[in-house]
């Protein structure tokens, strides 16, 4: 565990410079070779607290973050991956509970985020890849969900006033721009978003209604 004086200072730092913390703890999270177990898993934990004590200054750099964790949860590293595996969970057990712009399924272990210009990314957390990028947004994505069985997902952009259901059939990573058969709802009343919430009946996040407010 991080002493309680420095994560206070790295608080700090995270809430007036959020990019350049994630950046840093990301890039300490890798040293596992050289600086040991401890080194990099208490970097990924300091991305946890900063996620749970300042979940605003972490949305604009959503993608950003997602990206500086799934990278220490590469195949390639099994080593880093086993060590990354349980504070990585946390991460990513938070950024569920916290936005609903963020969606995970646990049987196909795809994780969704939703973006600030449209494009929503689904990784595929078993080869920490990009399994699909689904292009139909024209504004920022608010909320996402997976449906049960994983093979759909539901997303709604308060912006251009949509729904979009996108199926998630198998194929490579660019097939998801060339999907036909999104069906789209134009909505007029913004309430429809709790359509995404129980798409997948999942619980309402205390952390949804501050995400709207903020908006």
């Amino acid at each position: 565990r991080v002493a309680t004086p420095c994560q206070a200072i790295l608080m700090q730092i995270g809430q007036a410079y959020p990019s350049k913390l994630i950046d840093a703890m990301g890039v300490a999270a890798l040293q596992l070779a050289n600086k040991g177990q401890n080194y990099s898993s208490n970097a990924l934990l300091v991305l946890v607290s900063f996620l749970h004590k300042y979940p605003f200054q972490v949305l604009p750099n959503l993608s950003k973050y997602v990206d500086r964790i799934l990278t220490c949860l590469a195949p390639s590293n099994p080593n880093l991956r086993r060590h990354a595996l349980l504070p990585a969970t946390s991460a990513f057990h938070e950024l569920v509970k916290t936005f609903p712009m963020v969606s995970f399924h646990q049987q196909t272990q795809r994780f969704a985020v939703g973006s600030n210009d449209g494009p929503i990314v689904v990784y595929d957390l078993r080869t920490a890849t990009k399994y699909r990028v689904l292009d139909g947004h024209t504004g920022k994505v608010d909320a996402i969900s997976f449906s049960h069985n994983g093979e759909k997902l539901a997303s709604y952009s308060g912006d251009d006033r949509l729904i979009k259901i996108w199926p998630l059939a198998s194929g490579g990573l660019l097939s998801g721009y060339m999907i036909l058969e999104v069906i789209s709802y134009e909505i007029i009343n913004r309430f429809t978003i709790f359509f995404i919430v129980f798409f997948s009946k999942k619980k309402v996040s205390p952390n949804f209604q501050k995400v709207h407010r903020f908006r």
